[in-house]
């Protein structure tokens, strides 16, 4: 499953689409854009594995930080 965040005027119902994906038994998440960081509890307790597209080193180390389990390193 791919989750991107992207910032928007209005921004879409990111908390209903996390329930989504928890409640459909997915077992790993692809994020992008911005930091996956407010979501990540949610995901975490339902075992969802993330991985984390980055596009430099900077926020590689972040998404490690905030709990990530691999990042995809985008050029």
């Amino acid at each position: 499953m791919n989750l991107t965040f992207l910032p928007t005027f209005a921004a879409p119902p990111y908390p209903e689409y996390i329930a989504a994906i928890v409640e459909g038994g997915v077992k790993s998440v692809e994020t992008a854009g911005r930091s996956p960081e407010a979501y990540m509890p949610a995901l975490k307790a339902a075992g969802i594995k993330v991985i984390h597209k980055c596009t430099s080193v900077r926020h590689s180390l972040k998404a490690e930080r905030i709990g990530c389990d691999a990042v995809s390193i985008d050029g």
